[in-house]
């Protein structure tokens, strides 16, 4: 299954608060990394409506983000 990943940029303070309000969306995997974290949702459950969500929240809270698309691997 193919993913994307949201690679986050923010305050380590803001780290857990950002992981709990991306959690209300599809996203099934976070990875905290040095100055942020990464959030993983399949790509058939990413759709405008997150990116718009996503866009809301950077409204009210300091974060910038990068899409990238992760293809299916056989591990």
């Amino acid at each position: 299954m193919d993913y994307y990943q949201y690679l986050v940029t923010t305050d380590d303070s803001m780290t857990e608060i950002l992981i709990a309000m991306f959690s209300q969306q599809p996203f099934d995997t976070f990875e905290e990394t040095a100055g942020g974290f990464g959030a993983y949702i399949p790509a058939t459950a990413d759709s405008e409506e997150v990116v718009r969500y996503l866009d809301e929240l950077r409204e009210q809270f300091n974060f910038s983000y990068e899409k990238n698309h992760i293809p299916a691997q056989n591990w």
